[in-house]
């Protein structure tokens, strides 16, 4: 076991090196193949608080959720205004958490471990380096398990913080708490405190320093977008205004979308969940709904999604798919788009109509399990063909 971990960690340790040395400039290519410093130098510059002695959000804008924004602080505590040296700790801080994350999922895979190598695909890997989605993709693993091993306030205080680092987990608490429920009352009750003390007290700094409006900002900030390419609603509008002649209003499109989502959470919440492979599979519905009807387009969201995938597979046909999806959301972003100029061209289009039939077959194929007969056990049971 030992061994196999640090095999693991010399494997992203290599993979980090080389970004920082060898690929740091990408080759001198115009194509951002193995670092994306777009992002990163946005995150630096929202961190910028803790260099200056700064309050968060009053100090520095930040768009972005509390423990993102605190993340974004730490590399300048130890490397002050060097924006290389910025990206080689932030890259690295990433890389621990994937590394984590395999290990976390290793164990919830026993038998089967080797699936977890997986997050290891072009994809997961390219965004985990460059973007921080893995943060919050790493808080959901393990407060799913420790659910599994029915720890409530563990549980509480893992979503919380993923839901204050990136907001999706929360769309999970009402399915995750009303398994608790029926296993223990009093696991839900630590689960829902632990909950809301962790955002509470994770928010209570900036909310000190900088008032309610100031923290209130990010959010207020991400509903102000509207349709983004190449999401599937903003494409889906796009034709039928091209297309049809239909015009229908933006914000009616963004509505409905969130209507789809809800309808997601609320079918899960109506449905008996008695197991946690249920829980995993009804999670995997909610979060690739949210994928499919966001209105805005962030290849690096299959982070969220994939490590539950890669649980719920119960068979090996069921790993084609998602080796299409952690290769094909490479090829997309950063090589066609960087490669064809943009979300503008067609093959960009295209592979998002591709990448969300994946999501689309993954929903199905997941309500179907969770539904109709159940997926087997995450903990016991090997895939079978």
């Amino acid at each position: 076991m030992k061994q196999r971990h640090l095999v693991l960690a010399g494997v992203l340790g290599v993979y980090w090196v080389l970004g920082i040395t060898v690929f740091s400039d990408n080759l001198g290519s115009h194509i951002r193949f193995y670092n994306d410093d777009f992002d990163r130098l946005i995150y630096s510059q929202r961190g910028a608080w803790a260099m200056h002695g700064l309050v968060p959000y009053r100090g520095v804008f930040s768009e972005y959720p509390h423990i993102a924004t605190y993340i974004f602080g730490l590399p300048h505590f130890l490397v002050r205004d060097n924006f290389a040296a910025y990206l080689a700790v932030f890259s690295l801080l990433m890389c621990v958490c994937l590394g984590a994350l395999i290990v976390v999922l290793q164990r919830m895979l026993p038998g089967r471990e080797s699936l977890a190598y997986l997050m290891l695909l072009p994809g997961p890997l390219y965004f985990t380096t460059n973007r921080f989605d893995i943060v919050a993709s790493l808080f959901v693993l393990l407060a799913l398990w420790f659910l599994q091993h029915q720890r409530g306030t563990a549980s509480g205080v893992c979503l919380g913080l993923a839901t204050l680092t990136k907001w999706y987990p929360v769309l999970l608490l009402p399915l995750w708490l009303l398994y608790a429920y029926r296993r223990d009352r009093r696991i839900a009750r630590s689960l829902v405190i632990a909950f809301v003390a962790t955002c509470t007290l994770t928010a209570l700094p900036a909310l000190v320093g900088a008032g309610i409006r100031a923290v209130l900002r990010p959010y207020a900030f991400h509903a102000s977008r509207g349709l983004e390419f190449v999401s599937l609603p903003a494409l889906l509008h796009l034709y039928a205004v091209q297309g049809l002649g239909v015009t229908i209003p933006p914000r009616l499109v963004q509505v409905l979308c969130l209507g789809g989502v809800m309808a997601a959470v609320v079918a899960s919440i109506r449905a008996r969940t008695d197991s946690i492979e249920q829980v995993a599979s009804w999670s995997v519905v909610i979060l690739s709904t949210s994928i499919v009807l966001s209105t805005v387009w962030s290849p690096q969201w299959m982070l969220w999604v994939l490590p539950l995938m890669i649980l719920i597979a119960r068979r090996t046909s069921d790993v084609p798919w998602i080796v299409a999806y952690g290769v094909l959301g490479y090829l997309v972003f950063p090589l066609i788009h960087d490669g064809l100029h943009g979300l503008e061209s067609g093959p960009v289009r295209f592979g998002s109509f591709l990448i969300n039939g994946i999501l689309v077959r993954t929903i199905l194929v997941s309500y179907r399990r969770a539904v109709e007969d159940g997926p087997p056990s995450v903990a016991t049971k090997p895939a079978t063909s």
